[in-house]
């Protein structure tokens, strides 16, 4: 039993879950990332054209070794930037959450399921 490992949802399937959940006409899912990445890190709008077609991929496909400047979500000072909005201004994270979810997701027919589970 010491060998057990916790289990978690990576990005990369929490990605996934959500494009499943699109509305129809199915969302662009490189938008998608982009918007969701944004509410996270600010400096995500900033993704743009071929490498954010090839980022959506390689993150959604759970790549090990994709490594991206737009992706950070283990470098601290986003993390610090987050938790600061988090602590200073929960409702407006909240709100951002919710207009992403009505944008995007489809949480009466595609999505019902996703909703339940988060």
């Amino acid at each position: 039993m010491g060998n057990e490992v916790a289990l978690h949802l990576s990005g990369g399937v929490f990605f996934n879950l959500m494009l499943a959940a699109r509305k129809k006409p199915v969302a662009n899912q490189n938008q998608c990332l982009k918007e969701l990445l944004y509410i996270y890190d600010r400096s995500a709008k900033e993704m743009a054209g071929n490498s954010l077609v090839t980022i959506a991929s390689r993150f959604r496909n759970c790549d090990p070794d994709l490594h991206s400047d737009y992706i950070r979500f283990g470098d601290p000072v986003v993390v610090e930037e987050f938790n600061g909005r988090m602590r200073e201004n929960y409702a407006s994270v909240v709100g951002e959450v919710k207009n992403y979810a009505d944008q995007y997701l489809d949480l009466e027919v595609n999505g019902k399921w996703l909703g339940k589970t988060i």
